[in-house]
C-alpha cells in the first residue's frame, strides 16, 4: 500500500469513526503509520483532508453506476442509483450526522470539485440521451413513452445536480415523510421524469 492510500484508508476510519472535529492529523498520521510531516506535506489540515475525501467517495460512486443511457428512463435510473448509493455513503453519512457545516460552502455558496465534475458527467449523458431521442421521434421506436427534452444540456445537468444533492442530503432528515427507501426511490424517479421527459401524448414535445 502506497503513502496516499494509506492516508486515505486512515483519513476515512477515522472521520467516519470520530467525526472531522475530533479527528486529529496526528491520529491520522498514526493510523496511516506515517510521520506528520509526510502527513501535512498533502494535506494543510483534517477539513482539507476531508473535503478531498468527499470528492474522491462521491466520484468513485460514478464507477458503480450504469454508463450509457440509451433513453429517458434509463437516464434516470442511472441518476437514481447514483443518488441513492450517495445518500447511504458512509463517510458523506458521517459528515452529514457530525460535520454539517462542511458541506455549507457546498450548498449554499459555490459548487466544489466532484459537484462540477457530476455536472459534466449528467450533460454528457443528456447529450447522449437527446440524441438518441433525436431519431427515436423520427420513427425508429415510435413505441417509446418517454423523450427527454432538448434544451440547454448544461443548464439541466446542473439542475438535476441541485435536485439530487437536495434528495441525498436531507433523505434522513426527511425519512419519515417517505416512510420507507422504497418510497424515497420512487418519488425521486417521479420528479426526475417530470422534469427531464415530454410524455409522447402530451402538446409540448419539442424534438428537431
Amino acid at each position: 500500500m502506497s503513502v496516499d492510500e494509506a492516508i486515505i484508508k486512515a483519513g476515512l476510519s477515522c472521520i467516519v469513526k470520530d467525526g472531522v472535529r475530533r479527528t486529529t492529523m496526528a491520529g491520522i498520521a498514526r493510523a496511516a503509520q506515517v510521520s506528520r510531516p509526510t502527513l501535512y506535506r498533502r494535506y494543510k489540515d483534517v477539513t482539507a483532508l476531508a473535503t478531498a475525501l468527499l470528492t474522491r467517495e462521491l466520484l468513485d460512486i460514478l464507477d458503480t453506476v450504469p454508463r450509457m443511457p440509451s433513453d429517458t428512463e434509463e437516464l434516470v435510473n442511472t441518476i437514481v442509483i447514483y443518488t441513492d448509493k450517495a445518500r447511504n455513503n458512509a463517510f458523506l453519512r458521517a459528515i452529514i450526522e457530525t460535520d454539517p457545516e462542511l458541506l455549507t460552502t457546498y450548498s449554499f455558496r459555490r459548487f466544489g470539485q466532484s459537484q462540477i465534475a457530476l455536472i459534466r458527467y449528467l450533460e454528457t449523458l443528456i447529450k447522449q440521451v437527446q440524441v438518441s431521442d433525436v431519431a427515436r421521434a423520427h420513427g425508429e421506436e415510435p413505441e417509446a413513452a418517454l423523450l427527454i427534452r432538448q434544451d440547454d444540456p448544461h443548464v439541466m445537468a446542473t439542475m438535476i445536480l441541485v435536485i439530487t444533492q437536495a434528495a441525498a442530503l436531507s433523505a434522513q432528515a426527511a425519512s419519515s415523510g417517505f416512510g420507507s427507501d422504497d418510497v424515497w426511490r420512487e418519488e425521486l424517479t417521479k420528479t426526475l421524469k417530470g422534469y427531464l421527459s415530454h410524455d409522447l401524448t402530451g402538446s409540448s414535445r419539442t424534438i428537431s
